[in-house]
């Protein structure tokens, strides 16, 4: 979902439309993203073994985060995404997601990253306590 918010944001009607795709292909394939679960169930990953409660960071469909902790999860994946620079964060809040949680992480991200705008929006997807897009 943020790479098609990256790409939409890029979207200039007044190209020609193949300059168009190309930009907002362009957009999309350059947004790095990550998603913040909470694990329902016990599995093993690359990234170790994980049970109930736990939270999952994952970068694109890998889990790279486990942590038992929800909001050291979320800073942690926060710092694996944003490490790597950019300017602007978007924050999609899924259904498992809290408002205080985002507050804690947009304050994280103004005070260790200087000049990187944060945009959070109600996205409402499932099973997901956020979905983050770094571009």
């Amino acid at each position: 979902m943020v790479q098609g918010l990256a790409s939409v944001a890029v979207q200039d009607s007044r190209r020609v439309i193949a300059d168009d795709v190309y930009a907002m292909s362009e957009a999309a394939a350059s947004t790095r993203w990550g998603t913040l679960r909470i694990a329902r169930d016990r599995a093993l990953t690359l990234a170790g073994t994980y049970g109930p409660g736990n939270a999952l960071g994952y970068v694109g469909t890998e889990v790279v985060i486990i942590d038992a902790d929800l909001t050291a999860g979320a800073i942690r994946l926060v710092n694996k995404i944003v490490g790597l620079g950019g300017e602007l964060l978007t924050i999609l809040i899924g259904d498992d997601g809290d408002a205080e949680l985002v507050e804690t992480v947009t304050s994280y991200v103004a005070r260790n990253y200087h000049g990187v705008e944060v945009e959070v929006y109600q996205g409402g997807q499932p099973a997901e306590v956020f979905q983050i897009g770094f571009e």
